[in-house]
């Protein structure tokens, strides 16, 4: 799995693969100024990150694939409705989410997409 992290990262970026919990740690213990990229699976493991103070203003979900109890709502992305759900509450958070697979096409906020 780390090493599809690494290719889906830019060129140039380190890429780090931690538990959550090390993860929190690692960011409260290092803030750092510069923009961080944080490559996450699932949606819950942003809202667990958040909700573990690390907070961040934006999400891009992208190629989210089908699956049980999962619905399309973007292009290669679907999601059931839990996750409809944590993405709900991380916007209600302050927390602007979209849809957008590959850097440069169109996008689709989260907020368009109809409750699940």
């Amino acid at each position: 799995m780390v090493d599809v992290l690494r290719l889906a990262a830019p060129a140039g970026l380190e890429v780090v693969a931690e538990t959550i919990e090390n993860s929190v740690k690692s960011l409260q213990d290092n803030p750092t100024p510069e923009t961080t990229m944080i490559l996450m699976k699932y949606p819950k493991t942003a809202k667990q990150l958040y909700d573990a103070g690390i907070t961040f203003s934006a999400l891009n979900i992208g190629g989210m694939g089908m699956g049980p109890g999962r619905k399309n709502v973007f292009k290669n992305t679907s999601i059931s409705s839990e996750e409809y759900q944590v993405l709900k509450s991380l916007q209600d958070d302050g927390v602007e989410i979209t849809f957008m697979s590959v850097p440069g096409e169109k996008s689709k906020e989260f907020k368009d997409i109809p409750a699940i």
